[in-house]
């Protein structure tokens, strides 16, 4: 017995729509890239590029995107786009930062751990967390 020609059309277009989900869903987990003319930048990043490009080595050096199988251009860019940040030459920062002459030099990361420890305790009513050693002061005059 054979299948109606509605039938056919039905099915087909089931598989079509069925495709079609599947390469949304594709498309939401790993998105290729940004269309400018329709992106909206919700928020925005306010503190340097040199900040930005710390915050995307670290993400991706702990394996916390994609278990660390990413392009760092790529992924600075993308995230870039996200927050309104233009980076020019993500590797060229990050030779800025490892050039850093504190012992840590990672200023960004270190205020990043320091204010969110400061309003853990302020929450708690504890003591405000100590500066990390060796870091100049100025760089958490504002957390």
């Amino acid at each position: 017995m054979s299948e109606s020609p509605d039938n056919v059309y039905i099915d087909e277009a089931i598989t079509m729509i069925q495709k079609t989900l599947l390469n949304l869903q594709l498309e939401l987990k790993y998105p290729i890239s940004l269309d400018k003319r329709k992106l909206r930048v919700l928020y925005r990043w306010t503190e340097s590029t040199a900040d930005f490009v710390e915050l995307i080595y670290s993400l991706v050096e702990l394996r916390g995107i994609e278990y660390g199988n990413v392009d760092i251009k790529k992924f600075a860019t993308y995230l870039g786009e996200l927050l309104g940040v233009d980076v020019k030459d993500s590797q060229d920062t990050y030779m800025g930062i490892k050039r850093r002459k504190s012992d840590s030099r990672t200023y960004f990361l270190d205020k990043l751990a320091y204010a969110l420890n400061k309003k853990m305790n302020l929450e708690d009513s504890l003591e405000p967390p100590i500066f990390p050693p060796n870091t100049p002061k100025i760089l958490f005059d504002d957390c």
